[in-house]
């Protein structure tokens, strides 16, 4: 995570609100041996910044951000977002680097984990939810309680 002076008053919030929202279920999670105790414990542990362009393509949700970003060699994540007024959504976007290129537009900020196509593909199929880490639920919280299997995550580093 970017140190407190390298990010700004609206990554700030979303950070804040993240917070707020994993709270609640950090000791239990603790207690039963999880690696996370909710889906916004996930992506502040293991997400990163992305930067807002002006004008992303759209992208119709998560299935349609995710064929976007396999047809255009992009990566494809998931996380959250901050929108303009103030209010943390759920969102999927595809990345060039750092910069968002397909998503939604109007974000403040943005934090996301870059996950793999072929891990993505095996997840929703699994659960049948068109999102992986929003749809936890039905796939029986697996990344909450064991973590990301290895060769999930995009190596952005």
């Amino acid at each position: 995570m970017c140190p407190d002076e390298l990010i700004s008053e609206a990554d700030k919030q979303l950070l804040a609100e993240l917070d707020r929202r994993a709270a609640p279920t950090r000791d239990q999670a603790a207690a039963a041996l999880w690696v996370y105790g909710s889906v916004e414990d996930l992506v502040i542990q293991a997400g990163r910044w992305y930067l807002p362009t002006v004008a992303p393509l759209p992208a119709g949700g998560f299935s349609g951000v995710a064929r976007q970003a396999r047809e255009r060699g992009l990566q494809y994540v998931e996380g959250f977002l901050l929108d303009v007024n103030y209010v943390l959504r759920e969102a999927a976007w595809a990345a060039n680097g750092d910069l968002i290129v397909v998503g939604t537009a109007g974000g403040l900020a943005f934090r996301g984990v870059p996950l793999r196509a072929g891990f993505a593909d095996i997840v929703r199929k699994r659960s049948g939810s068109a999102s992986v880490l929003h749809g936890q639920r039905l796939d029986r919280w697996r990344l909450l309680e064991f973590g990301f299997p290895r060769n999930a995550l995009v190596d952005t580093t």
